[in-house]
């Protein structure tokens, strides 16, 4: 069809260089168990990514949650941030356990958690961090971590936060 005014380019006709502002993606993985203690956060796993210009990153987690040692209450938080340590931030994280439980045995939980920067043309670390709720014998650890980062440069609606914040919003 010739009338619609299309073009029709080979592929690799154009390269990420030569397009701005495009939406680029990075990943990271740490498979290994670590261990979660109460006070403040562990990192999980880390992540770099560099923008080409202002935008957002849309950051999504994924791990699982290994509870046990008590029949009394047991739980443990997992959050997205930008800063190393630190207390949980409403309403950025995922809160796993219960409030009892019938033996010392150990508990599995499956945990997902996302999270929307505002950031301008820079690069930028991000973390998948956990804590524990209650101390020994209380246990919590973690394992299979992985935390996904995409920029976007644009939105299409309002992208609103609880909280302003300089590395936020």
């Amino acid at each position: 069809d010739t009338a619609n005014l299309s073009v029709q380019l080979p592929k690799s006709a154009i390269d990420y260089a030569e397009i701005l502002d495009e939406p680029g993606l990075t990943a990271a993985i740490n498979v290994n168990q670590v261990a979660l203690f109460t006070g403040e956060m562990t990192d999980l796993v880390t992540i770099e990514i560099t923008t080409p210009a202002e935008g957002y990153i849309l950051l999504h987690g994924k791990c699982y949650l290994l509870l046990s040692g008590t029949t009394g209450p047991n739980n443990a938080f997992v959050q997205i941030d930008d800063d190393l340590g630190g207390p949980s931030e409403f309403p950025y994280y995922t809160v796993a356990g219960l409030g009892g439980y019938v033996n010392t045995g150990t508990s599995y939980f499956p945990i997902y958690v996302t999270r929307i920067f505002f950031a301008n043309a820079g690069t930028y670390t991000f973390r998948m961090e956990g804590r524990a709720s209650f101390p020994p014998p209380a246990e919590a650890k973690s394992w299979d971590h992985y935390l996904t980062a995409v920029y976007y440069p644009s939105a299409y609606s309002a992208v609103k936060s609880l909280v302003t914040s300089s590395s936020g919003f």
